[in-house]
């Protein structure tokens, strides 16, 4: 089971084929401290990105976080008030991540995926929270991937998130 922790709430990312890897993952996004920090990546850098990038970051969790955005006001920003790594090159956020957040809206979903899919490796946890985009839609993009659907809001931003998710296959 993958739990992902922003504050006092969880999205569990849970499969059959449960791997050594992703239990890594889940002790820490569980915040346990005995494994190496965990690699965030997020494409598209907004609001709900910030917000969410922002609980990580207050909870303690150590985490190296790159995100992507298509303007340099925004990219700015996200880099001077969240102190995180960034890019305007999506590809470059899957290589240096091990989650990658899809936080773009959703007129833009199927670009960012066609850009992405050929470096998504199985060992990538694919995050999105595009609205309306279904379980469906990203798996039939990415055959064969790890894909979460997550619906947060922007409580998070106090740490009092509720967050609707679920797992692909």
């Amino acid at each position: 089971m993958i739990v992902f922790l922003v504050g006092e709430s969880s999205v569990s990312y849970t499969s059959s084929d449960i791997k050594t890897q992703k239990v890594k993952y889940a002790r820490i996004l569980g915040f346990s401290q005995r494994h190496a920090m965990v690699k965030l990546g997020f494409i598209g850098a907004g609001k709900m990105a910030y917000a969410l990038i922002k609980s990580i970051q207050r909870s303690g969790l150590e985490a190296s976080i790159t995100a992507s955005a298509r303007t340099d006001e925004r990219l700015r920003y996200i880099r001077n008030d969240a102190n995180v790594n960034i890019t305007k090159d999506n590809k470059e956020v899957v290589r240096s991540s091990d989650i990658v957040f899809l936080c773009v809206k959703p007129k833009d979903i199927g670009n960012v995926l066609g850009e992405i899919k050929g470096i998504i490796t199985n060992n990538h946890i694919v995050v999105s929270i595009a609205a309306g985009i279904t379980l469906s839609y990203l798996e039939s993009k990415l055959k064969g991937k790890k894909v979460v659907r997550a619906m947060p809001n922007i409580p998070c931003m106090v740490n009092a998130m509720a967050a609707g998710y679920s797992a692909g296959r």
